[in-house]
């Protein structure tokens, strides 16, 4: 097939004008080789995966701890620079913000957060932004 034959839609086209320079000469030569509709699934493909690859790269930083002790459960979740403290007391999230800011790191909270239905099942929520760290800081 010559690419003189190769008949592009408007919404081919559309599809085509998002493609990168590269991208668009790699397309032409699917679309010559194996067809117009498989270099659209392949291109459709290769979003896919780079599309998985993002997300795992946006939640590679995240950790999940769990403390319990005499006054109860903390459930520590950490994704990327936001702190996501569950508890079933509210003294405990004080205490480990407390902890936070006493050991030198600098934290805002977010009110507008919601809680991750799958993660934080207990009853108080708080979510932290750190926003940097210095020095600890001693209250004496």
């Amino acid at each position: 097939m010559e690419i003189s034959k190769i008949h592009i839609d408007a919404d081919d086209y559309q599809f085509f004008s998002t493609l990168e320079d590269k991208e668009k000469i790699e397309f032409l030569h699917d679309a010559q080789n194996i067809g117009l509709n498989l270099s659209i699934s392949k291109r459709i493909e290769q979003d896919q995966d780079e599309l998985k690859q993002s997300l795992n790269d946006i939640f590679q930083d995240t950790m999940m701890e769990e403390h319990i002790n005499l006054n109860g459960k903390l459930v520590i979740t950490t994704m990327n620079n936001f702190i996501h403290l569950n508890s079933n007391s509210l003294k405990l999230i004080r205490s480990f913000v407390h902890k936070l800011f006493d050991d030198g790191h600098i934290i805002t909270r977010h009110t507008n957060a919601k809680k991750l239905p799958a993660v934080d099942y207990l009853r108080y929520y708080r979510c932290y932004e750190i926003i940097g760290s210095g020095d600890p800081f001693c209250p004496n």
